[in-house]
């Protein structure tokens, strides 16, 4: 079993840094995106406090800021788990794949015997 993972790993691990590169420079212009769209929220926030009660703008302006970082906190958390992937699912996939084939081909020997 070893060597099916081995094997795998050789012929994943190329496939697998070009596929990790090209999702860093998305996971770059998607977070890039964010920030721009996050700075326009703020900014509007500014307008839409810049008049009326002070303390209550205040409390207000202070919760929808809150609201909005954490708006973006999820959205930059979930564009970093969906283009980032993690190298041990991929062997675990092979490996699994590699037993049963390796059982079948047991059980193929045994039953003609």
């Amino acid at each position: 079993m070893p060597d099916v993972v081995q094997a795998a790993e050789r012929h994943l691990k190329p496939i697998k840094q070009a596929f990790d590169a090209d999702c860093r420079a998305r996971l770059g212009r998607e977070l890039d995106k964010l920030k721009t769209l996050e700075l326009k929220h703020f900014t509007q926030l500014e307008l839409d406090f810049a008049k009326g009660i002070e303390q209550v703008n205040a409390a207000r302006r202070k919760q929808r800021e809150y609201d909005t970082a954490d708006l973006f906190k999820n959205y930059q958390q979930w564009i970093k788990d969906t283009l980032e992937l993690d190298d041990r699912t991929q062997i675990t996939i092979v490996a699994v794949l590699g037993r049963l084939t390796q059982q079948r081909h047991h059980e193929l020997h045994h039953y003609r015997a």
